[in-house]
Protein backbone atom coordinates (compact mmCIF):
# COMPACT_ATOMS: atom_id res chain seq x y z
CA UNK A 1 0.00 0.00 0.00
CA UNK A 2 1.33 3.33 -0.78
CA UNK A 3 1.01 5.81 1.41
CA UNK A 4 1.81 10.16 1.92
CA UNK A 5 4.59 10.83 4.60
CA UNK A 6 2.23 13.22 6.14
CA UNK A 7 -0.47 11.78 8.33
CA UNK A 8 -3.94 12.55 7.04
CA UNK A 9 -4.81 14.47 10.02
CA UNK A 10 -2.54 17.24 9.02
CA UNK A 11 -4.10 17.44 5.83
CA UNK A 12 -7.61 18.75 4.63
CA UNK A 13 -9.95 16.39 2.53
CA UNK A 14 -9.90 16.89 -1.01
CA UNK A 15 -12.69 18.75 -2.47
CA UNK A 16 -15.04 16.93 -4.88
CA UNK A 17 -13.78 18.96 -8.00
CA UNK A 18 -10.44 17.71 -7.76
CA UNK A 19 -11.21 14.22 -7.08
CA UNK A 20 -13.46 14.23 -10.09
CA UNK A 21 -10.68 16.13 -12.24
CA UNK A 22 -7.91 13.28 -10.53
CA UNK A 23 -10.28 10.72 -11.33
CA UNK A 24 -10.48 11.93 -15.10
CA UNK A 25 -7.04 11.97 -15.82
CA UNK A 26 -6.00 8.67 -13.81
CA UNK A 27 -8.79 6.63 -15.64
CA UNK A 28 -7.68 3.58 -17.49
CA UNK A 29 -11.24 3.96 -19.28
CA UNK A 30 -10.43 7.15 -20.42
CA UNK A 31 -9.02 8.36 -23.58
CA UNK A 32 -5.19 6.74 -24.14
CA UNK A 33 -3.55 10.24 -23.24
CA UNK A 34 -4.74 9.82 -19.53
CA UNK A 35 -2.01 10.10 -17.12
CA UNK A 36 -1.15 7.49 -15.19
CA UNK A 37 -2.72 6.90 -11.59
CA UNK A 38 1.14 7.20 -9.96
CA UNK A 39 1.32 10.69 -11.94
CA UNK A 40 -1.84 12.02 -10.84
CA UNK A 41 -1.14 11.18 -7.41
CA UNK A 42 2.53 12.60 -7.40
CA UNK A 43 0.73 15.90 -9.63
CA UNK A 44 -1.76 16.19 -6.10
CA UNK A 45 0.86 15.24 -3.21
CA UNK A 46 -1.66 12.35 -2.56
CA UNK A 47 -1.53 8.29 -2.34
CA UNK A 48 -1.73 5.94 -5.26
CA UNK A 49 -4.71 4.73 -3.51
CA UNK A 50 -6.52 7.45 -2.72
CA UNK A 51 -6.99 7.59 -6.99
CA UNK A 52 -7.45 4.11 -7.08
CA UNK A 53 -10.85 4.53 -4.33
CA UNK A 54 -11.67 7.29 -6.10
CA UNK A 55 -11.87 5.69 -9.28
CA UNK A 56 -14.11 2.55 -7.65
CA UNK A 57 -16.18 5.15 -6.35
CA UNK A 58 -16.40 6.88 -9.61
CA UNK A 59 -17.83 3.52 -10.99
CA UNK A 60 -20.05 2.81 -8.28
CA UNK A 61 -21.43 5.94 -8.77
CA UNK A 62 -22.22 5.03 -12.39
CA UNK A 63 -23.70 1.88 -10.95
CA UNK A 64 -21.20 -0.69 -12.76
CA UNK A 65 -20.45 -2.62 -10.00
CA UNK A 66 -22.46 -3.26 -7.22
CA UNK A 67 -22.22 -0.86 -3.67
CA UNK A 68 -22.95 2.11 -2.28
CA UNK A 69 -23.37 5.66 -4.02
CA UNK A 70 -22.26 8.61 -2.65
CA UNK A 71 -25.18 9.83 -2.24
CA UNK A 72 -26.70 7.26 -0.15
CA UNK A 73 -23.94 7.16 2.14
CA UNK A 74 -23.80 10.85 2.34
CA UNK A 75 -27.99 10.50 3.40
CA UNK A 76 -26.38 7.42 5.79
CA UNK A 77 -24.01 9.44 7.43
CA UNK A 78 -26.44 12.26 8.12
CA UNK A 79 -29.21 9.37 9.63
CA UNK A 80 -26.78 8.08 12.13
CA UNK A 81 -25.90 11.80 13.40
CA UNK A 82 -29.05 12.26 13.43
CA UNK A 83 -29.95 8.72 15.75
CA UNK A 84 -26.66 10.29 18.06
CA UNK A 85 -27.89 13.69 18.90
CA UNK A 86 -31.64 11.79 19.56
CA UNK A 87 -29.70 9.12 21.95
CA UNK A 88 -28.00 11.80 23.59
CA UNK A 89 -31.79 13.22 24.23
CA UNK A 90 -32.97 10.37 24.98
CA UNK A 91 -30.13 9.55 27.88
CA UNK A 92 -30.64 13.50 29.44
CA UNK A 93 -34.26 12.57 29.86
CA UNK A 94 -33.68 9.24 31.19
CA UNK A 95 -31.40 10.77 33.48
CA UNK A 96 -33.36 13.44 34.30
CA UNK A 97 -36.34 10.86 35.20
CA UNK A 98 -33.69 8.80 37.38
CA UNK A 99 -32.57 12.09 39.33
CA UNK A 100 -36.65 13.46 40.04
CA UNK A 101 -37.26 9.60 41.51
CA UNK A 102 -34.76 9.57 43.39
CA UNK A 103 -35.43 13.19 45.47
CA UNK A 104 -38.81 13.05 45.30
CA UNK A 105 -41.09 10.02 46.82
CA UNK A 106 -43.99 8.63 44.55
CA UNK A 107 -46.09 9.60 48.06
CA UNK A 108 -44.76 13.15 48.42
CA UNK A 109 -45.06 13.98 45.06
CA UNK A 110 -48.43 15.29 44.91
CA UNK A 111 -49.18 18.07 47.36
CA UNK A 112 -51.48 18.85 49.79
CA UNK A 113 -53.53 20.24 46.99
CA UNK A 114 -55.32 16.86 45.65
CA UNK A 115 -55.08 17.79 41.89
CA UNK A 116 -52.64 14.49 41.46
CA UNK A 117 -50.03 16.94 40.45
CA UNK A 118 -46.43 16.59 41.24
CA UNK A 119 -44.64 19.04 43.36
CA UNK A 120 -40.53 19.40 43.05
CA UNK A 121 -38.64 21.98 44.85
CA UNK A 122 -37.99 24.99 42.89
CA UNK A 123 -34.55 24.13 43.51
CA UNK A 124 -34.30 20.72 42.07
CA UNK A 125 -36.82 21.79 39.12
CA UNK A 126 -34.19 24.76 37.89
CA UNK A 127 -31.17 22.86 38.23
CA UNK A 128 -33.02 19.81 35.84
CA UNK A 129 -34.27 22.44 33.51
CA UNK A 130 -30.87 24.36 33.67
CA UNK A 131 -32.80 27.98 34.23
CA UNK A 132 -31.73 30.27 36.98
CA UNK A 133 -34.32 30.37 40.08
CA UNK A 134 -34.09 33.81 39.72
CA UNK A 135 -35.54 33.85 36.47
CA UNK A 136 -38.20 31.57 38.02
CA UNK A 137 -39.92 33.67 40.42
CA UNK A 138 -39.66 36.81 37.78
CA UNK A 139 -41.74 34.90 35.47
CA UNK A 140 -43.73 33.61 38.07
CA UNK A 141 -44.47 36.89 39.17
CA UNK A 142 -45.19 38.12 35.63
CA UNK A 143 -48.69 39.13 34.39
CA UNK A 144 -50.01 36.73 31.66
CA UNK A 145 -49.07 38.16 28.01
CA UNK A 146 -51.38 38.93 24.91
CA UNK A 147 -50.11 35.54 23.59
CA UNK A 148 -50.92 33.54 26.90
CA UNK A 149 -54.49 35.62 26.80
CA UNK A 150 -55.46 34.57 23.10
CA UNK A 151 -54.35 31.06 23.80
CA UNK A 152 -56.92 30.44 26.20
CA UNK A 153 -59.71 32.25 24.96
CA UNK A 154 -58.59 29.70 21.41
CA UNK A 155 -58.45 26.95 23.73
CA UNK A 156 -62.05 27.53 25.51
CA UNK A 157 -63.60 28.19 21.97
CA UNK A 158 -61.80 25.12 20.63
CA UNK A 159 -63.34 22.94 24.07
CA UNK A 160 -66.63 24.16 23.10
CA UNK A 161 -66.77 23.77 19.55
CA UNK A 162 -65.25 20.28 19.94
CA UNK A 163 -68.41 19.54 22.73
CA UNK A 164 -71.15 21.05 20.35
CA UNK A 165 -70.27 18.30 17.41
CA UNK A 166 -70.74 15.52 20.04
CA UNK A 167 -66.65 14.69 20.28
CA UNK A 168 -66.18 14.50 17.00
Amino acid sequence: MITHPSSSEDRPACPSVTRQSSVARSSTWSPPAAASPTQVAADLDISELTIYVWQCQRLIDTGQPPGMTSTDHAELVAARRRIAELEVEVEIRRRAAELLKEVVAPKDATGDRGDGLVRLPVQLACRVLGVAESGYYEWRGRSPSARDLRHVWLTDVIRKVHADSFGV
